[in-house]
């Protein structure tokens, strides 16, 4: 599954320079889409409702934060890009997932894109499954009801 992705970023060349560092992680990422102001970003995000978005904290019209406030659909994972390393603290407060410093360093994108794609992607129905045949199961019926899924037994 890849993970549905914008970029907000009120530099032309810094979205542009994000997104060939992110074309590495194609099987992973999917970008949606751009934003390069407060406002654009608030009606992006909540048409395209996206797992994961690459948040500036400046934007010429406000901030990163301004954007988080405002977005109506909050269902999805921030990872800040930013050259302010000051606005660490406030960016984890508000539940980041990650915060990058510009210029980004291919190997923290990196691990920041893991890290999203292990929090955002659900199990699959099999891998649900073998954990649950690989867990010791007491000698009742062997039932187990997975999310989303129907109720299989185990024997």
């Amino acid at each position: 599954m890849k993970l549905n992705t914008l970029i907000i970023d009120d530099e032309k060349q810094a979205r542009n320079s994000l997104r060939s560092d992110l074309s590495k992680h194609e099987d992973s990422i999917y970008i949606l889409g751009e934003a390069d102001s407060v406002e654009t970003a608030v009606k992006l995000i909540n048409e395209k409702e996206p797992d994961l978005v690459f948040l500036d904290i400046n934007l010429g019209d406000g901030s990163g934060f301004n954007v988080l406030e405002k977005t109506a659909f909050k269902n999805f994972k921030t990872i800040f890009v930013t050259a302010y390393d000051q606005y660490a603290i406030k960016a984890f407060k508000v539940s980041a997932l990650d915060f990058l410093l510009k210029p980004v360093d291919l190997d923290e994108l990196s691990e920041a894109v893991k890290k999203a794609k292990a929090l955002i992607t659900p199990n699959t129905t099999e891998e649900q499954i073998k954990v649950f045949r690989d867990t010791k199961v007491v000698e009742a019926e062997k039932k187990i009801v997975l999310k989303g899924v129907r109720c299989y037994t185990y024997r």
